[in-house]
């Protein structure tokens, strides 16, 4: 798994201009990154970030039209 392969450690090179070559520091390193995409990846892929669909917020008339349904309601009443 991608992610196992990031999370070992790899020892740190540097270079030394005894032997010309790139040696162990005596310090180990992980990819951070990499196993944080791979778990990305692998949620997405499952689909674990799916947000959830926002609710319609309920419709909020005006004044102007909260009067105009009354008139219209109270002349439907009144026809009737």
């Amino acid at each position: 798994m991608l992610y196992e392969r990031c999370m070992q450690e790899q020892p740190v090179l540097v270079w030394s201009t005894e032997q010309r070559a790139m040696v162990p520091s005596g310090q180990t390193k992980i990819d951070c990154e990499g196993a944080l995409k791979a778990l990305k990846l692998m949620g997405q892929t499952l689909g674990m970030f799916k947000k959830d669909p926002v609710p319609e917020e309920p419709r909020v008339e005006s004044l102007e039209e909260y009067l105009r349904r009354l008139d219209e309601e109270e002349a439907q009443k009144s026809s009737t």
